[in-house]
């Protein structure tokens, strides 16, 4: 589902480059969890934008749901992400003036879908995610961990084959923390997608099938 082929991206650093990935090579299967962990700063947020299609590497491939991303230009690659990735950040990025319903339907109702059908299927996961009751309060309106479910709706909302998570618990308290974890794990497994999620947490690390982590802009597998 995800293949990633000897990947480097380094940034400017003062009269020098900071190496963050180096020759970063590994695949994930259809249905597979699997979690990046490593320091602050060690490239792990990088690595989900090159995977998302955000950024681009200077060397190096990488496949998604059977496409080359690397390559693609702006229009194709943003058509594609709202396809086949979904994503799941640290802050929601709801949009404050929408609805709770309102920002879950967005992406499919921007795909094409029909109003009608995005409203079926932004209640349907709502409902999943134990959020339908808010569908019509303003974003303001919802507590922390309430937003983050939204999001993992939105995420899901064009029902992708991969959903890349970027610490989408670390803005909340242990009781949502689990809560959401347990949500976005079911979904995911239900809907057999593919999740690479980012985390400085171990525990919810260890919930995934495979842990790799990110140093020295090298992948390791966690024992």
């Amino acid at each position: 589902m995800v293949v990633v082929e000897h990947v480097a991206r380094s940034f400017p650093n003062g009269s020098e480059r900071l190496e963050l990935l180096q020759d970063v090579t590994f695949a994930v299967s259809p249905g597979e969890r699997l979690a990046v962990t490593g320091a602050s700063g060690s490239g792990k947020s990088t690595l989900l934008s090159l995977i998302a299609g955000l950024d681009a590497p200077d060397s190096g491939s990488i496949v998604v749901a059977d496409r080359t991303i690397t390559g693609m230009d702006t229009e194709t690659v943003t058509r594609f992400r709202a396809r086949h990735i979904g994503l799941v950040f640290q802050f929601h990025y709801l949009l404050r003036d929408f609805t709770a319903e309102e920002n879950v339907m967005l992406p499919a109702y921007i795909a094409g879908l029909s109003r009608r059908d995005a409203l079926e299927r932004a209640r349907g996961l709502m409902e999943e995610l134990g959020i339908i009751d808010r569908r019509e309060r303003l974003p303001a309106h919802l507590s922390g961990g309430e937003r983050q479910r939204l999001a993992c709706a939105r995420a899901l909302m064009n029902d992708p084959d991969v959903v890349l998570a970027d610490e989408p618990t670390g803005n909340l308290d242990e009781e949502n923390s689990a809560l959401l974890t347990e949500l976005l794990f079911d979904l995911v497994a239900r809907r057999e997608k593919s999740l690479i999620l980012v985390t400085h947490d171990t525990g919810l690390a260890g919930q995934c099938e495979r842990v790799l982590r990110l140093e020295g802009g090298e992948l390791r597998a966690v024992a």
